[in-house]
């Protein structure tokens, strides 16, 4: 957190940028971050495949934005964009890869996202933008080859 608050001050962006750690699922986040309504713009990097308590997360970050504001999340996800248009036969083996892939990184608390995971910001106003999933690899283990991905909502 010194190396990115460093960061922040040398691009003199110190008025619009704050590096804070805190539980972004608890109700006491909001006596550290800005107030409820005003941010612009929330971003997650791999990290929310990784919190238990995921709708906290929607419900809090939805709170902050103002109306037009975007959360976008960088993550691991379950299925890619056209699993649905593969023949009967390739969705099975899909379908086996991806409960796999879900196994192989829940063993590091790692939960690759879902549609009802992101369904979940429907329930905070938020509408999806941009779904963007591809293939990519995992460090020291190139014989993985889950989905990546961008989502992005906006806050009606």
């Amino acid at each position: 957190l010194e190396i990115a608050q460093r960061r922040i001050t040398l691009m003199g962006i110190d008025d619009i940028a704050k590096v804070v750690e805190h539980d972004v699922t608890a109700e006491s986040v909001f006596s550290v971050l800005p107030a409820a309504g005003t941010v612009d713009v929330i971003t997650m990097s791999y990290s929310f495949s990784m919190i238990p308590d995921q709708a906290g997360v929607i419900r809090n970050e939805a709170r902050l934005l103002k109306k037009g504001g975007y959360l976008a999340m960088a993550d691991f996800f379950l299925e890619g964009n056209f699993d649905s248009c593969l023949s009967p036969l390739f969705r099975q083996l899909r379908a086996a890869e991806s409960q796999f892939h879900k196994n192989w990184f829940a063993m590091d608390h790692v939960h690759l996202l879902g549609d009802k995971q992101l369904e979940m910001g429907a329930a905070s106003d938020l509408e999806p933008v941009w779904d963007n999933r591809f293939r990519g690899a995992v460090p020291f283990l190139p014989f993985l080859q889950p989905y990546h991905g961008v989502y992005i909502m906006k806050k009606k």
